[in-house]
């Protein structure tokens, strides 16, 4: 019985798992509530605007003003 159970186990094993170099997968626990920043509730929907939205803009130390990147 228990050598049946190995083989059912080990012949499931698939050795050939195709990975490509360019893709980046990303799973989160969640799905986003919102991603438009003033409505982001959520950490997920909050980490997700962050990493979108705040690299669009800058601050501008001389005028003291946002500007785009």
């Amino acid at each position: 019985m228990l050598l049946f159970f190995f083989s059912l186990l080990f012949s499931s094993c698939n050795p050939k798992i195709e990975i490509k170099k360019d893709t980046l997968k990303v799973r989160v626990s969640a799905d986003a509530n919102s991603l438009n920043p003033p409505k982001a509730r959520g950490e997920t929907s909050n980490y997700i605007c962050m990493q979108l939205f705040q690299t669009l803009i800058a601050f501008d130390y001389e005028s003291n003003q946002a500007v785009g990147v």
